[in-house]
C-alpha cells in the first residue's frame, strides 16, 4: 500500500493551505476583538474537522486493502468519535482546543509507532510539519483568548 500512494506536490500544497484558516482567525482576533468568542468557536470547529479528516484518510487506506485491515478501520473512526464526545460535553472552548491539540499529537505519535507500515514516509514527514504548525497556531489562539478574557 505504501508504494501505491505516491508523493504529490498537491498534497503538500493542500496541507499547507489547510493551515491558513488558523492564520486568518489570528488576524481576525486583532481586527475585530469584540467577536473573539465567535472566532474561538470557529477554531474549535475547524480543529475538530481536521482531527476527523485524519481518521477519514485511514478509512480510505483501509478500503484499498484486498484483505480488509480491521486495525485501520477501527482507528479511522476513533478521531471522529472522540471529537464528537468532546463537543457533546460542552466544555470550555480553550479546554476543547487543548484537548484537540492533545488528540492531534497523540494521533501523530500513534501513526508513527503503529501505522508506519501502512503509510508512506513522505506522509509522516508532512504530518510532522503540519502538526507542529497547527499546534503552534492553536496555542497562539489560546494565548490571545486568555489575554482577552483577562488571564494575563
Amino acid at each position: 500500500m505504501v508504494n501505491i500512494i505516491k508523493k504529490k506536490k498537491i498534497h503538500e500544497f493542500l496541507g499547507i493551505l489547510a493551515t491558513f484558516p488558523f492564520i486568518l482567525i489570528i488576524f481576525l482576533y486583532f481586527i475585530d476583538q469584540d467577536n473573539y468568542l465567535r472566532y474561538l468557536n470557529v477554531t474549535v470547529f475547524y480543529l475538530f474537522i481536521i482531527i476527523s479528516f485524519i481518521g477519514a484518510a485511514y478509512w480510505g487506506i483501509a478500503l484499498n486493502f484486498k484483505n480488509k485491515n480491521v486495525k485501520l478501520a477501527i482507528f479511522s473512526v476513533i478521531p471522529a468519535i472522540l471529537v464528537n464526545i468532546i463537543y457533546l460535553l460542552n466544555i470550555n472552548l480553550c479546554i476543547s482546543l487543548i484537548v484537540g491539540i492533545f488528540f492531534i499529537n497523540v494521533i501523530f505519535l500513534y501513526e508513527g509507532k503503529y501505522l508506519h507500515n501502512y503509510i508512506p514516509t513522505w506522509y509522516l514527514k508532512l504530518r510532522k510539519r503540519l502538526n507542529f504548525t497547527v499546534t503552534s497556531l492553536v496555542l497562539v489562539i489560546i494565548l490571545i483568548t486568555f489575554n482577552y478574557e483577562g488571564y494575563f
